[in-house]
């Protein structure tokens, strides 16, 4: 009879974390006992569910009833689940009962990560959502402990009473072709919506292609939002077209330029940034990050250095501790018949301040 030996838990943890592809997952699983769990929580880490599943929006979503069904059946998968993305039916078109949504929320107990994500195709309404399903979310955003960030992505109308919970509450918080509005008469969340309340969780920030970027500028200047802001580390902020002004005056007029490390400054190409652009006094910055993106492959990266250049002579006055500067080029158009597969490329590297050889944004 051949020795047998018993692999290493550690190792069949490795081994999992190395493989992405769904269907090889499950096959990994059957190999023994061993393997089931880990392949078993790295298959249920992130989740997508959906009242009315479009494989147009994403390519995997599954509905709430269906969830409902497995994680009776199966609870302790339910304990895996770190990032969950719900889709948001609309209203004029439920598919089933949205009361279904919140027996399935309440089993993500270790939840870390809630994505929030409208309609791609046309930017939902937060006004469009079944109350039931507000109530439920509004739950799972009570919760503390070891839930971490909130993203949401292609909503208008989201109310300041939620934002105000999540710079309150969570460390991170992420927003992408968003609007928002008030909702100061009749708040989602009456203690978050407190102007007396001086709470700070927030870490990490996020705002991309805002609807109405000055709304946004007048509401995170509020002094509530300030104190909220203040111990902010990294950050990441659109600094293109009709987002410049905005963005400029956020940045200039914010509490946190004393303890911001990590900034992202957004482009899209080929808008690149004016002059009218100033860096503030960043004392503790760290990492400069250029994030620049094309609509069409036939941009090319020709226009990058004009913005990168726009900004690299200031840094010696503004950011003394730097150390790191990032530089990522990338196509957005994913669909574009040009340019099939998005392509991304970065540069990265280190320096200690010192005069540049930038004197023009010709350079």
């Amino acid at each position: 009879m051949p020795p047998t030996f018993e692999v290493p838990q550690e190792l069949i943890d490795a081994i999992v974390e190395l493989v992405d592809d769904t269907n090889a997952l499950g096959t990994l699983a059957t190999v023994g006992t061993l393997f089931i769990v880990p392949c078993q929580r790295r298959l249920f880490r992130a989740l997508t569910l959906s009242l009315n599943p479009d494989k147009r929006i994403h390519p995997f979503p599954a509905k709430f009833s269906r969830a409902l069904a497995l994680f009776t059946a199966s609870p302790h998968l339910a304990s895996y689940v770190r990032q969950l993305t719900i889709i948001l039916v609309r209203k004029e078109n439920p598919t089933e009962d949205p009361a279904d949504i919140g027996p399935v929320l309440e089993r993500f107990v270790r939840l870390r990560c809630l994505v929030i994500q409208g309609c791609p195709m046309t930017l939902g309404s937060w006004a469009n959502i079944p109350q039931r399903t507000v109530t439920s979310l509004c739950a799972v955003l009570r919760r503390k402990g070891s839930f971490h960030s909130l993203e949401l992505t292609t909503i208008a109308g989201v109310p300041t009473s939620l934002l105000d919970h999540a710079i309150q509450s969570f460390p991170g918080l992420s927003m992408q072709i968003v609007g928002i509005s008030r909702d100061d008469l009749h708040p989602l969340f009456p203690d978050a919506a407190s102007k007396d309340n001086t709470t700070s969780s927030l870490m990490e920030l996020s705002v991309l292609e805002p609807q109405f970027p000055d709304r946004f500028c007048d509401f995170f200047l509020e002094p509530h939002c300030q104190n909220s802001l203040r111990g902010l580390q990294r950050l990441e902020l659109l600094i293109a077209g009709y987002a410049i002004p905005h963005s400029n005056r956020f940045l200039q007029q914010s509490s946190f330029t004393s303890t911001l490390g990590h900034l992202v400054l957004v482009c899209h190409e080929p808008v690149f940034v004016s002059s009218s652009f100033v860096l503030p006094l960043l004392p503790a910055l760290h990492t400069l990050e250029f994030r620049i993106e094309f609509a069409h492959p036939w941009y090319r990266p020709r226009w990058a250095h004009r913005t990168v250049a726009r900004i690299i002579p200031q840094l010696p006055g503004s950011s003394p501790a730097l150390e790191t500067l990032l530089l990522g080029v990338r196509y957005y158009a994913q669909n574009d018949p040009y340019c099939p597969d998005p392509a991304a490329g970065g540069i990265n590297f280190g320096f200690s301040p010192a005069p540049y050889p930038f004197d023009s944004a010709e350079h």
